[in-house]
């Protein structure tokens, strides 16, 4: 499969005109992406500084008395679609060529989050949805010299009342001769 890239149509927002090019990779996938006259002429200017690829001619800047004419824009629209297809000419991969490859690039335009409530214990910590619950940190020794139970660290730690072993609960022999 070859690259191909077309101009499907036009687009106007605030006064400012976009060319919806459509894209075709090497694979066959499509996508598009809309560009302004400024684009392409930011795109033939960097080209030509590369020199890795030959450039065709760029329609003309519009004239003032020409912003009204739907047949400047229609046969700007066929000579930016001829110069995006003298492009894809040169090229067996959109990623050949680096800078063909970024004018290319779809853009996503990421959403801001949504706002998110603020922490404690009202409204939660930011992105929890809910009420967080204070946590008391508290340093364990891993040591078990100096009569050290792992059944004190468990109630100090605050993982529930502190529980008697077994052997201590019916006694073992040491804790019935002591007695």
């Amino acid at each position: 499969m070859v690259v191909k890239l077309s101009i499907e149509g036009t687009t106007e927002d605030g006064g400012v005109r976009f060319y919806t090019v459509l894209v075709t990779n090497e694979s066959g996938r499509s996508w598009t992406v809309e560009k302004r006259y400024s684009d392409f002429l930011a795109l033939d200017e960097r080209l030509k500084q590369d020199g890795a690829l030959t450039t065709a001619d760029l329609p003309p800047k519009a004239q003032h008395n020409a912003l009204a004419s739907v047949s400047f824009f229609d046969r700007r629209r066929g000579l930016l679609e001829a110069y995006l297809g003298h492009l894809a000419k040169q090229v067996l991969l959109i990623a050949q060529n680096r800078i063909l490859h970024e004018f290319l690039e779809p853009r996503f335009e990421v959403p801001p989050p949504p706002p998110q409530a603020s922490g404690g214990e009202e409204g939660g910590a930011p992105g929890s949805g809910g009420p967080t619950q204070d946590i008391e940190m508290v340093e364990v020794s891993n040591s078990f010299e100096d009569g050290d139970d792992p059944s004190e660290r468990s109630a100090v730690a605050g993982r529930g009342p502190r529980q008697e072993a077994p052997e201590r609960q019916a006694g073992t022999g040491a804790d019935k001769q002591a007695q």
